[in-house]
Order: C-alpha cells, then structure tokens, then sequence
C-alpha cells in the first residue's frame, strides 16, 4: 500500500490468511466479520515476542508502527486499510464529533466511544 494509492480494500474468506505492508500511522478498520491481526516482531526485556489482537465487526486498529502484518480471517471479513493520510481525516472528524456530542449533551464523551480514531 503506497501513500498515493490511499487505501486497501480486502474481502478475505474465512481461514484465509493476508499478508499486507502498511505505513507507520495506518488505519485498519474490520467492516464485517472477525479476524486476527499478527504484528510485526516486538522487543520487550531484550526478548522477541508476537504480538497479535482480535478484531471484531466495526473495531478499528491504529497500526503506529510500520512493516508487514498478517490478517487471518476467523470468518469471512471485510477490511480496509487507511493510509496516514486518511487517517489523519479521519481523527480530525472523531475529535469533531467529540466536542460537538460533548456541547449537545452538556457533558463529556468517553474517547473509548470513538474507539482508537479520537
């Protein structure tokens, strides 16, 4: 996924298994379905150790780091992939919605509302 394409849309069927490279300060967002998202190697007490997290329908994942991850569909799924460019859009309008929510109800909103994105 170059900057200049934008985004990534995969449909992926149960089982299946993607390997993707995505820019540092990506969006990945699960339309439907359940999948596993496996990141690049991390280091903790001078150790490797994977790291993965289950995505449901409508969950999002801010990808901070770059390099290649691998998506296997626990069911049939539908994923995008955001570049930081379109990231970017997409927390200005959270942060929007945010304060707008927080003067129309008089009280403050909950980022875990808005999910990674605010």
């Amino acid at each position: 996924m170059g900057a200049r394409t934008g985004s990534l849309s995969l449909l992926l069927a149960s089982g299946q298994v993607q390997r993707v490279l995505v820019e540092a300060g990506s969006m990945l967002v699960v339309g439907k379905g359940t999948l596993r998202v496996c990141f690049p190697f991390a280091t903790l007490a001078e150790r490797l150790v994977a790291v993965e997290a289950p995505l449901a329908a409508e969950e999002a994942c801010c990808l901070e780091a770059g390099g290649w991850i691998e998506l296997l569909a626990l069911e049939a799924a539908e994923v995008l992939i955001l570049s930081p460019e379109n990231t970017s859009l997409w927390r200005r309008l959270g942060r929007y919605l945010e304060r707008s929510l927080a003067r129309a109800g008089g009280k403050g909103v909950s980022s875990s509302y808005l999910g990674p994105t605010a």
